[in-house]
This record gives C-alpha cells, structure tokens and sequence, in this order.
C-alpha cells in the first residue's frame, strides 16, 4: 500500500491498529457448565499470536464437575455386624445349659448330665447310681422351651425360670409326654467368682405327665 507524501514537508508515520472483532460464541443445548464455557472462551478467543487455538471436546467434558473420577481414597463403607438368627440359643444361656443336660442323656453321658445340677449333681436329690438307674428304660428325650424365660436376682445369685416340654421315648417304644419348668441357677458376676459358679446349673425341676 502506497503512503502520499505530506505538503507539509514532515513525514507522515501511519500506524495500523488491529481491529477489534467482537466473537460470539453458540453452544448446542444442551450448554456447558458455566466452568467449561469459560475455559471455551479463555482458550479460543485470544490473539492469534498468543498460540489461542479453539478447545477440543475432550477438554470440556474434563472441566466439567459431575465427570470428575471419584478420588481412589474414598473408604467403602464398613458392613454391620450380622444379627442372631431367630431361634439361635446364647451358649452361655439357662436354655443352652438345659439343652445339653438333656444332649448328654441321649449320649448316655451320665456324668456329664449329673454335673449339670447344682452343687455339684446333689440338687437332683439323687446319687449318681440313682440319676443313672432313671434312665434305664429311655431310648431318647427331646426337650423344648416353650416360653419365655424369667431371670431374677437374690443374694448374690441368679435364678432363671425355663418353661418347658419333654418327650421321652422308652426302650418298649412307648412314648411319654412332660410340661412345667426347670429353675436354673449361678453365681452373679461378683469379685472372686470362678469359672464354674459362673455357669448355668439345674437348681429345680417341676413335671407333670402332659
């Protein structure tokens, strides 16, 4: 482009200023996150010297929040403890003690069913020789709780009420029906106590022909 001379006799310096254009940007609905239109128009509408070039895609979807990977140190949450299942017996329960009392009479575990009275096997007001002579006759028995227990305290000691039922199936094959309670004692949890006053003993028993 020619420049024509000045009359003035001065020199005449023309400086071309860039023109300002006005950019209007369009997104298709529907439009970014406010975050990823302003990264658009940062990246894409600076002087073509400055290095601008238009965003691709891929750099709008990792502006936007709800893309953004869920941090690794996330904890997963902790699963609760399972519950008891129904009709489950807590082993150190008067019901649990009751049933391997009657566990140990069908072994013919004679011992081990006698010590489960209190003091010791005394309280079933028998010796063992007698304790095992009663059961002389008796294939099987089977007992069932039939109600709730009732638990009580008094000197030191706890006293716990079972309802149940018993069937008893003779040698003959004759069977033979009980209902009542048994009364279940130990030792509370007091200073000194051992192992063995801690547990479930048979303190009473009341049965009737059902």
């Amino acid at each position: 482009m020619a420049i024509p001379p000045n009359p003035s006799g001065y020199s005449l310096v023309v400086k071309l200023q860039p023109s300002k254009l006005a950019m209007r940007v369009r997104f298709p609905l529907p439009a970014p996150t406010l975050l990823a239109a302003m990264a658009f128009a940062l990246t894409g509408c600076g002087n073509p010297g400055e290095g601008g070039t238009a965003p691709s895609m891929a750099r709008i979807a990792a502006a936007t929040p709800q893309e953004r990977p869920t941090p690794s140190s996330r904890r997963a949450p902790v699963p609760e403890a399972a519950a008891p299942l129904a009709g489950e017996v807590d082993p150190d329960s008067p019901e649990a003690a009751l049933q391997a009392y009657y566990r140990a009479i069908d072994a013919g575990d004679w011992d081990a069913a006698y010590q489960l009275w209190n003091r010791g096997g005394a309280a079933s007001g028998q010796t063992l020789s007698e304790f095992r002579e009663g059961f002389a006759a008796t294939r099987s028995t089977t007992v069932a709780i039939t109600g709730p227990v009732r638990t009580e305290g008094a000197a030191g000691s706890l006293y716990a009420t079972v309802p149940v039922e018993v069937e008893a199936v003779q040698n003959d094959g004759t069977r033979q029906r009980f209902t009542g309670s048994y009364v279940l004692r130990r030792v509370n949890d007091v200073p000194g106590a051992s192992v063995e006053q801690l547990r479930w003993h048979i303190y009473s028993a009341a049965l009737k022909p059902a």
